[in-house]
């Protein structure tokens, strides 16, 4: 995976419109090689969500631990989506 561009951090305050809509937090974007890489953290749940979106193949045991190395969840539910995208001449 190969970073393109920067980073794209985006907070959403903790004010009274926002806590009661709860979406206080993180929203953090990052484009990679023809993918993407997509980050919220929620702090008033205290959630995070990862999607890791790429065309090539992923080390799915490597994501996981890094994010519980840097996060250290107490529980988490992980989701492995897998599509098959070989399609020729799709702009012809």
């Amino acid at each position: 995976m190969k970073k393109k561009g920067d980073t794209i951090f985006e907070y959403f305050e903790n004010n009274e419109y926002n806590r009661e809509r709860d979406i206080v937090g993180w929203s953090v974007v990052q484009i990679i090689s023809l993918s993407s890489i997509t980050l919220h953290i929620n702090e008033i749940s205290k959630t995070v969500y990862l999607d890791l979106f790429s065309c090539s193949s992923i080390d799915e045991l490597k994501v996981f631990m890094l994010f519980n190395d840097f996060f250290e969840p107490t529980m988490y539910k992980k989701q492995l989506l897998t599509r098959d995208a070989k399609i020729k001449n799709f702009f012809v």
